[in-house]
Order: C-alpha cells, then sequence, then structure tokens
C-alpha cells in the first residue's frame, strides 16, 4: 500500500503512531515473503478480514502483480454475512474496543468483489457465512473441504485453539456502560480507558457464571433500516446464487437509493431490545480512584501489549530457526 494511506486507528496498540505501525507492516510483510522463499510451498493461505476492501486507490502496486511475483495461480475465497450478522459482528467488536459509534452501515461488498474480479477474472467464489450453510457448520473445516482437501487431515492432528471469542452481550453491556462511564465522549477511547475495559473483561471470562449464549433482538426499525438498503445482497444472489435465510429479499429496496438521514440510532437501546439480557456490575474503584492499583494495571496493560507485539514480530520466527536447525 502506498504509506500514506496506511492509517492507524487511534484505539490500536499504536496509538495513532502511524511510523510505527508502518515499520512493523513492513516488518511483516517481509517476513511473510522470506518464509514463502524459504519454505517454497505448494500452497499459500493469506486470510484477513482486512483484505476484504477495494484497494485500487491505496495500492502503490497492483495485487496482480504482486501476488505474480510469488505466485502462479491465484483464487480469490470470500466468506460473506448478512446483513444481521455482519451488524451484530461489528457492533459488539465496537463495544469491545470501547469505540463510541453504534449506527448502523453495509459493507461495500459489490465494489470489493468487481475489484478483486478486476484482479484476476473468474478466480473469485464466494460463500455464504452462515452455519446451515457450512460443512458441519465450521467455516474453517468448509474452506478446507472446497478449496484444499488435502489438509483437512490436519484438523486432527493440530486442533487450533480459536482466540477471537465473542463475548457475551451481558459483559458487552456492561463495557458499553463502563466506558460511557469513564469517557462519555469521543469515538476513540483512551488508551486507559481499553485498559480498563480489558481488565474488566478478563475478569468475567475468567467466570463461566457470567457466561450467557442470549442476544438481544434487532427493533423492527434498526432491521427494516439494515434490510431495506441491502441493494448488494441482491446483485450478490442474481451473480454468485448467494443467498441468506435470514433476509427477506422482497423487502429490499431495488432502487439504490441512499439511506433516510432522518433515522438517527444513537444509542444501543435504538438498536435491539435489551430487556431480556442479564445485567453484570463491575467494581471498578481501582480505576477511579487513580491510586497505586491503578498504574500498577496500566503497566501490566501496555507490557502486556508490547510483549504480544514482539512474539509476533520476532519470537515465533527465531523459535521456527532453532526448530530448523
Amino acid at each position: 500500500m502506498k504509506p500514506e494511506d496506511m492509517g492507524v486507528h487511534g484505539y490500536q496498540v499504536y496509538a495513532g503512531d502511524t511510523d510505527w505501525f508502518q515499520r512493523d507492516s513492513n516488518k511483516f510483510l517481509k517476513s511473510m515473503c522470506d518464509d514463502i522463499q524459504d519454505k517454497t510451498p505448494h500452497t499459500v493461505i493469506l486470510s484477513a478480514e482486512q483484505m476484504f476492501r477495494d484497494f485500487s486507490k491505496t495500492s502503490k502496486t497492483s495485487l496482480k502483480k504482486f501476488f505474480g511475483e510469488y505466485f502462479s495461480e491465484v483464487l480469490v475465497v470470500a466468506y460473506i454475512k448478512s446483513p444481521m450478522t455482519s451488524f451484530f459482528s461489528s457492533i459488539s467488536q465496537s463495544i469491545r474496543v470501547g469505540k463510541g459509534n453504534i449506527s448502523p452501515k453495509h459493507r461495500e461488498i459489490k465494489r470489493v468483489i468487481n475489484y478483486y474480479q478486476g484482479q484476476f477474472p473468474g478466480c473469485i467464489k464466494l460463500n455464504a457465512f452462515e452455519k446451515n450453510q457450512l460443512i458441519k457448520e465450521d467455516v474453517v473445516i468448509d474452506f478446507l473441504t472446497k478449496y484444499v482437501p488435502e489438509l483437512l487431515g490436519l484438523i486432527e492432528v493440530k486442533k487450533a485453539k480459536r482466540s477471537n471469542v465473542s463475548l457475551s452481550w451481558p459483559l458487552l453491556l456492561l463495557l458499553r456502560k463502563l466506558r460511557m462511564q469513564v469517557q462519555p465522549e469521543g469515538n476513540k477511547p483512551l488508551r486507559q480507558t481499553r485498559m480498563m475495559l480489558a481488565r474488566v473483561s478478563r475478569q468475567f471470562q475468567k467466570n463461566k457464571n457470567y457466561q450467557s449464549e442470549k442476544k438481544p433482538k434487532l427493533k423492527k426499525k434498526a432491521s427494516d433500516y439494515l434490510v431495506r438498503y441491502a441493494h448488494d445482497y441482491l446483485w450478490l444472489k442474481k451473480e454468485y446464487g448467494v443467498v441468506f435465510s435470514d433476509l427477506n429479499y422482497e423487502l429490499i429496496n431495488a432502487k439504490q437509493s441512499k439511506p433516510d438521514m432522518n433515522l438517527r440510532f444513537t444509542d444501543l437501546e435504538d438498536l435491539f431490545d435489551l430487556s431480556e439480557i442479564p445485567v453484570f456490575k463491575a467494581d471498578i474503584g481501582w480505576y477511579s480512584s487513580k491510586g497505586n492499583a491503578y498504574y500498577l494495571f496500566y503497566m501490566v496493560f501496555l507490557l502486556r501489549m508490547r510483549v504480544k507485539r514482539l512474539i509476533s514480530l520476532h519470537l515465533r520466527k527465531a523459535l521456527s530457526w532453532m526448530n530448523s536447525i
């Protein structure tokens, strides 16, 4: 990507330091390319949600040209969520990291798919990210079965631990409440706010009594909003045959109209019926007092982020090199 387009969110570990982010990105890219050249694998799988975007204006070289330096063949596979499922996922992530903006919006599916179709014509495979449409209701098994069946045996040999586990809604509502309590304004949470949310989250995740699979129901106004402007999903159905069981296609506004700006969703109560979600409480006196305990937890939080970064960038490669000796 062009350096000027490699922006970094203020709420991430880099705290808005774009230069630091770019240096790490370059190190990661070089490490990945070195691994490919050293190992000379038959197949390389690159998987990242951030790749689902149109890079035409932000890349200094096209993906086709870049991948052409390493691969003889490229297959683009995408698993797409329905409007409602996608929104639940995005808002839960926003609450988890402490972001303030909760307005519903659609991802640009048609534009992104057309971009990849232009880069790799005829090499696009699209799937509905819906449990009842996935082989054994598992996205990893579904992907391997369809596209890399020779690797299916590895699932039994190496049982991977899922790290990006969704938080329960009672915990998400608690995090939202605490965030508004300590930092009511602003879309970008302060680092100390993130530290508080991370610590409270770890405390409650350890206690099984606080686990709950119950999700709130979308209010009709919010649900209608998400469906009415799901124009790209009509295109997905027509061009690729990708359909979703929870989407009423007859309610989609066939005319390409922009969302109604008069519709406002300023709080979670505007979007969801939260009446059946259990209420959690947390004592954050250690944070509010800004005493010794607060600063200790803050330093541990910063250290954890730095160590995780070092492990991802350097230690794993060093361990791999040592094992190969």
